[in-house]
């Protein structure tokens, strides 16, 4: 199948728009990543300082939001407190000093976090579909005034071309071909034609006036005859 000249135009336009559309999506989705990720960590660090400040640190953490495996050890590696169930896949793990009663110091302990990240997830799915449709809604928004343009200007210019050129090919070639205002390119092409029409004026006429000029004159008797 043919595809037309604003077909042609169209296509490829959209499908470039398109992937621009997709790559700035990613560079959107990136950032986002990014930024909630950012707030897990803050929410951890925060956590980290609270539990700090407990006497048993790691009991009310698994209560907090998102916050799915606690554990405290002692500077001897003695596990103080252990909680929860963390999926590799779907949380995010923190390691974070903490003071003991027991310890001899302040940083005497160590407090593992691991925070879910399904919320990250689930945000980042709706941004992801809410990109792909905007994408689409601006593809086609875009393919719709791109093709208002392209048939508008080269479209209809073409057309004309190319009916007055039919004229002038079915013998019609003393009409005059008018220049559509498009560009210098159809400007060229109608200067051409122009040019291939008064080629073909000027053959005709001289032809013409050789056959006329090449015509046997009548002589007197076939003058009386005809009379």
């Amino acid at each position: 199948m043919k595809l037309s000249l604003s077909q042609r135009i169209i296509v490829p336009s959209s499908a470039v728009f398109v992937l621009l559309q997709l790559g700035l999506g990613a560079c959107i989705l990136d950032h986002e990543r990014h930024s909630l990720l950012h707030q897990l960590d803050t929410q951890a660090r925060r956590l980290a300082t609270s539990a700090g400040r407990s006497a048993v640190p790691g009991k009310t953490l698994l209560e907090r939001d998102n916050v799915v495996f606690c554990e405290v050890r002692t500077g001897e590696g003695e596990t103080v407190f252990r909680g929860g169930v963390a999926d590799d896949e779907q949380s995010r793990h923190y390691s974070f000093p903490v003071a003991l009663e027991q310890g001899p110091s302040e940083d005497a302990g160590t407090l593992s976090l691991a925070l879910s990240t399904l919320e990250v997830d689930r945000a980042l799915t709706e941004a992801r579909g809410t990109i792909v449709v905007a994408s689409l809604a601006n593809t086609a928004l875009a393919a719709f005034f791109v093709t208002l343009v392209v048939r508008r200007v080269i479209g209809n210019s073409v057309t004309r071309l190319l009916k007055e050129a039919r004229i002038a090919s079915a013998g019609y070639i003393h009409q005059q071909t008018t220049a559509p205002r498009a560009c210098d390119e159809f400007e060229q092409l109608t200067n051409a034609l122009r040019a291939m029409s008064t080629r073909l004026r000027e053959t005709v006429d001289r032809q013409s006036k050789l056959a006329a000029q090449a015509a046997p004159k009548s002589t007197p008797l076939e003058r009386v005859a005809s009379e």
